[in-house]
C-alpha cells in the first residue's frame, strides 16, 4: 500500500434515503436459563449531515445498539439498513463488506494499532474500505477527501510517522477520528470518544464531529457527556433498551 493524495469513491445515499434506518430492532442474550432484553423494539432514523447523539444511563443498551448498527453484532429481531442497504440478516462477509466501505467506528480506544505508525494506521483503513468496495460493483458513487487530506484536516498531518504511544490525548483522539474517517464513510458511528479527554479537548473534537456531519455524513455518538450532547443537532434517550422522551 502506498500514500496518495488523490481523492477516492465512496458510496452515497440516494436522494430521500436515510443514512442509517433502524427500524423495532430488538437484541436478547441468553445465558442458560437467564435472558437479558438488552434493545426492546428500538426505532431510528439519522439523515446524512446529521449529528445525533444517544444518550441514558449504563447498561441502557448505547452500546448494544451502536454493535447492531455497524454489523458487529447480528440483532435477535427488527431490521438495519444504511444507505438503504440492509446489514442485519446478511453473511458475515457481507456485513464486513458494509462496514468497510461504509461505516466509519471510533472507539474510546482501539482504533491505532500500537505496532503501526499513524500513517501505516491511516492507511490500512483505507485499504480495507477500498477491498470493500470492490465487492460492490457499480455502487453509487460520491468523492471523498483522501486519508492525507483528513489528517491534515484534523491538525495531526505532522504526526503521522508517530507511534499511537508517542500521541497526547487529544492526538491520540484526532487520530483514532482520522482512522475511522479514512475512506470516506457515509456513516461515523462513536462509543464515548470523549470520556478520556479534558474538557478543552473534548470541546475541539466537538467541533470537529460537527464538522464531519456538515460535510454530509452521519454522525452518531454514543455518550454520557452534557457537553457532546449540546453540541448534536439530536439527542436520543435510551433506557432499559427502549427510545424514551429525553
Amino acid at each position: 500500500m502506498t500514500a496518495t493524495t488523490a481523492q477516492t469513491s465512496t458510496t452515497v445515499t440516494a436522494p430521500g434515503t436515510p443514512a442509517v434506518a433502524a427500524e423495532n430492532v430488538y437484541r436478547f442474550y441468553r445465558s442458560g436459563d437467564e435472558e437479558t432484553l438488552a434493545l426492546r423494539g428500538v426505532s431510528l432514523l439519522v439523515q446524512a449531515d446529521e449529528f445525533v447523539v444517544i444518550n441514558g444511563p449504563s447498561g441502557s443498551g448505547k452500546s448494544t445498539l451502536l454493535a447492531c448498527l455497524t454489523g458487529a453484532d447480528e440483532p435477535s429481531g427488527g431490521s438495519i439498513r444504511i444507505a438503504g442497504e440492509r446489514i442485519n440478516h446478511r453473511s458475515q462477509k457481507d456485513r464486513d463488506r458494509i462496514r468497510a466501505s461504509s461505516i466509519g467506528v471510533m472507539a474510546q480506544s482501539g482504533n491505532l494499532v500500537s505496532h503501526l505508525r499513524i500513517r501505516d494506521n491511516l492507511r490500512l483503513a483505507a485499504h480495507l474500505a477500498d477491498t470493500g468496495r470492490s465487492y460492490q460493483g457499480a455502487a453509487r458513487t460520491r468523492t471523498a477527501p483522501s486519508w492525507t487530506a483528513t489528517a491534515e484536516e484534523l491538525g495531526i498531518g505532522q504526526r503521522l510517522d508517530a507511534w499511537p504511544e508517542e500521541l497526547s490525548g487529544g492526538e491520540s483522539a484526532r487520530a483514532a477520528l482520522a482512522v475511522a474517517l479514512a475512506a470516506g464513510p457515509l456513516v461515523l458511528v462513536a462509543d464515548e470518544p470523549t470520556g478520556e479527554l479534558d474538557a478543552h479537548t473534548e470541546a475541539s473534537l466537538i467541533e470537529q464531529l460537527r464538522a464531519v456531519a456538515a460535510r454530509g455524513v452521519a454522525v452518531i455518538v454514543a455518550s454520557h457527556s452534557d457537553a457532546v450532547a449540546a453540541g448534536a443537532d439530536r439527542v436520543v434517550r435510551l433506557n432499559e433498551g427502549q427510545v424514551v422522551p429525553s
